[in-house]
């Protein structure tokens, strides 16, 4: 995502900066669900 970025001068129209926050919580529902399951085997 930086190097695109980079190489289009940062105009991207704000799509990759979308791109980044969809990916954090795309990351942070990944590890909530991996806690969730995790607790459901105790």
């Amino acid at each position: 995502m930086k190097a695109a970025q980079v190489a289009n001068e940062y105009d991207m129209n704000g799509h990759a900066a979308k791109a980044e926050q969809l990916l954090r919580e795309a990351e942070n529902e990944m590890k909530l669900a991996a806690e969730a399951a995790n607790k459901n085997k105790k």
